[in-house]
């Protein structure tokens, strides 16, 4: 079994993972985070969020970041690596995420606006609420789930091999 753990409200705190399935909260900011084996997930609040370095694992494994609550991420402000996927969970409050030009899969588990990176792996799954997408890329996928949802992007980057689902809203 792998460690699950949260850190203290304590600045400068590291906490390095194991060879198994890992979950650490952040418990204030400035912290760091560094993964290694197994599906690790590491899972941060706005207000625990600045001055992060997290660190996933070598892309051999599906490591998760978690944006919890509601709030505004900016994820290009902080140091993120080798996660493979980030997930907006906020469930009554809106979310704003702002991606790193990294291949990424985000998904937004409620309502909110997302702003993809500078990178065409990237893909974007919005909520069944609206939601607000925006390209970062030529080559990027997004698929809406509902609601009434805002997908934009620039006329350079919706161009051959970019893929919208429109969902079912």
């Amino acid at each position: 079994a792998g460690v699950q753990v949260t850190l203290a409200p304590i600045a400068e705190l590291e906490a390095f993972g194991s060879e198994f399935d890992d979950r650490v909260v952040l418990g204030g900011p400035r912290q760091s985070v560094f993964g290694f084996d197994g599906n690790d997930v590491v899972v941060a609040t706005a207000a625990r969020l600045p001055g992060a370095l997290l660190q996933g694992g070598d892309h051999t494994t599906r490591d998760t970041l978690q944006l919890s609550g509601g709030g505004n991420f900016d994820l290009r402000r902080v140091f993120v690596s080798g996660f493979e996927r980030v997930e907006a969970l906020a469930s009554t409050a809106s979310v704003s995420v702002w991606l790193p030009a990294q291949a990424i899969e985000a998904v937004l588990r409620s309502a909110g606006s997302l702003t993809l990176g500078a990178n065409a792996a990237q893909t974007a799954l919005g909520s069944p609420y609206a939601d607000t997408i925006t390209l970062g890329a030529a080559g990027q996928m997004v698929m809406a789930r509902g609601g009434a949802d805002t997908i934009s992007g620039t006329a350079a980057q919706l161009v051959a091999g970019t893929m919208i689902d429109g969902g079912g809203g």
